[in-house]
């Protein structure tokens, strides 16, 4: 999700004080939200990389600065080139960039612990995790931190220290059960209790350590909150404000543009903020002045790249050409997943792109599968569709850029009631007026169903701490008119709340409840069929190489008229509308 919130000038300034003695100056650069963006193609002006980073920080120390370089998240996940290996060859561009800090961001997790010690333990920078802690349930309390709570940097004369951040929705938006464990115990925590209050004061404890005990000259917080709309707690804006001492704050989660918001924090003192969007679409170059200023640069070119770091990205992407390259059909349409605005539409509303996906999985379960994965609904959260792919010859790697988290296949027999419950959780945020709408992973887009979403209904959902889903709604229903596909009679029919239905789609909604979708994770329901060798990308290309071909072509066509769904009389396809085939009414 992308929101700009200044976009010109690209530079802001903020003073504070300091007890530094020296006249050197600190450089930061700093990155986040890469999600493996290391395509440089400067013909679609797509310039900037780990190769980029890695000559902007070395041109800057032979002109004699203080340099350090940052990254706040989500770069070993959620993209293409980087779920390669997972993660594995991103680290080691990074340790070519010579990135002097981390921090995890939610993607960071989606891999699991045991992947994650492997990465941290191959990086040659610290990760620094000021409030993930592990959790004993048996003593109800937090133990042992997982990572460096606090790190400091020594430049010359000059003495900086950082604390790290992540959200505690990450919980919920990686894979809840990688945090738990086998009895569905949380062994880990953000320390998201008492209204945020413990986070805070973890972040606050830190920050007086490195100001009074470390000495240091500046505190930076690297954060991977992001100000969502959607909470009034985890945010950039709500730590500043509960904290104070802390200089500068280079956030990410959101992909806003921000090259310095300024936030009282509870002193009452400015507090400068940043964020580079995401995908290596800015680079961001602080300068910290000693006359006591603080100075925000977003760069989107930069002239010359790190050859050493630059080999080691085309070696990933070559790798990747290598197996993902093969031609499986060709496409007049553009699918969508952002709208021109970069906004995630498919977090939204109904897109013809999570329209194909979902169309996908119905495909194969009732297909190409064995009998028992035959499903009556299909669903995948929008979280799970990464990428737009326009009109061309579609390649494999197209699917597996759509579909980049290896989710595997899962079908449950659920009541009517736990659909349509899951449908009110999962819409809860959609506006009427889809800029109002806040971007959600959990959105569904789905097949086999159509319903009607009432935004004049305010949501009375309630949700944990983690933003899982807890109860209601008790008395404000906004989903109506719910049909589900009948494919012996090829009728949409009313939607029972007493009667068992099979849903079909990402294992990450249907069994782990991920995106708080934990009213499918109840022990009475019975998971029918699970694949773990087939996983999400390969289910929408087998679903596209199964579409018809021209006379005279060599290769399937991708449309509504050529999809192998056309056999079930009446069923919902349209994609040659961007906005899909009104499955989703929104009212």
């Amino acid at each position: 999700m992308k929101k700009i919130l200044l976009l010109l000038p690209l530079v802001a300034t903020i003073a504070f004080g300091c007890n530094c003695s020296s006249n050197q100056e600190v450089t930061i650069l700093y990155t986040n939200d890469v999600h493996g963006a290391i395509d440089y193609n400067e013909a679609e002006e797509k310039v900037l990389s780990y190769a980029t980073v890695a000559k902007m920080k070395q041109d800057l120390k032979n002109q004699g600065k203080n340099v350090l370089l940052f990254d706040g998240g989500d770069h070993i996940s959620g993209g293409l080139y980087c779920t390669y290996q997972s993660g594995i060859p991103i680290i080691a561009a990074m340790n070519g960039a010579g990135y002097d800090g981390a921090i995890f961001g939610n993607h960071e997790f989606d891999y699991g612990f045991d992947q994650l010690n492997l990465v941290t333990n191959l990086a040659r920078f610290p990760y620094i995790s000021t409030n993930l802690y592990h959790y004993s349930p048996d003593e109800k309390k937090i133990t042992d931190p997982y990572s460096h709570t606090r790190y400091t940097y020594n430049l010359n004369k000059v003495k900086v220290g950082v604390v790290g951040v992540t959200t505690p929705y990450a919980i919920v938006t990686s894979t809840p059960s990688h945090f738990q464990d086998d009895d569905g115990n949380y062994i880990y925590s953000f320390l998201d209790g008492n209204d945020g209050q413990d986070l805070y004061q973890a972040v606050q404890k830190e920050v007086d350590i490195l100001r009074n005990d470390e000495k240091c000259d500046y505190v930076v917080c690297l954060s991977h909150l992001g100000n969502e709309d959607q909470t009034t707690t985890f945010t950039a804006q709500h730590l500043i404000e509960n904290t104070k001492g802390i200089n500068l704050l280079l956030d990410g989660h959101t992909h806003a543009i921000d090259p310095g918001t300024k936030i009282k924090n509870k002193d009452q003192q400015d507090v400068l903020v940043c964020q580079t969007g995401s995908h290596f679409e800015n680079i961001a170059k602080i300068t910290i002045k000693n006359r006591n200023d603080i100075q925000c640069e977003l760069i989107d070119h930069y002239d010359g790249r790190d050859e050493a770091v630059n080999k080691t990205e085309q070696n990933i992407i070559n790798e990747i050409d290598k197996l993902f390259g093969k031609e499986i059909a060709t496409c007049n349409i553009d699918f969508i997943a952002k709208d021109p605005g970069d906004s995630w539409a498919v977090r939204k509303r109904e897109t013809n792109l999570g329209d194909l996906s979902s169309d996908a999985y119905y495909y194969c379960l009732n297909e190409l599968i064995d009998e028992g994965a035959q499903c009556d609904v299909t669903t995948i959260n929008a979280g799970g569709i990464r990428s737009d792919v326009s009109k061309r010859t579609w390649k494999l790697l197209d699917c597996r850029n759509v579909h980049t988290f290896d989710n595997n296949i899962s079908v449950k027999v659920v009541s009517g009631a736990d659909i349509k419950t899951y449908l009110e959780f999962a819409t809860r945020k959609v506006n009427i007026d889809s800029e109002k709408s806040i971007e959600y992973g959990a959105f569904p887009q789905m097949q086999g169903i159509t319903y009607t979403i009432n935004t004049s209904v305010e949501s009375d959902i309630t949700v944990d701490k983690h933003e899982n889903y807890e109860g209601g709604p008790y008395e404000k229903f906004r989903i109506f008119d719910v049909k589900i596909y009948n494919k012996v009679n090829r009728q949409y029919e009313n939607l029972e709340l007493n009667k068992s239905y099979k849903i079909g789609g990402s294992s990450y909604v249907i069994e782990e409840g991920g995106d708080g979708c934990t009213m499918f994770t109840k022990k009475e329901q019975e998971l029918v069929y699970r694949n773990s060798s087939y996983v999400d990308y390969q289910v929408l290309a087998a679903y596209i190489e199964s579409f018809s071909y021209s006379s005279n072509g060599d290769l399937p066509i991708i449309s509504s008229d050529t999809s192998p769904l056309k056999q079930y009389d009446k069923l919902l396809i349209n994609y040659e509308n961007h906005d899909g085939s009104e499955r989703i009414k929104i009212i």
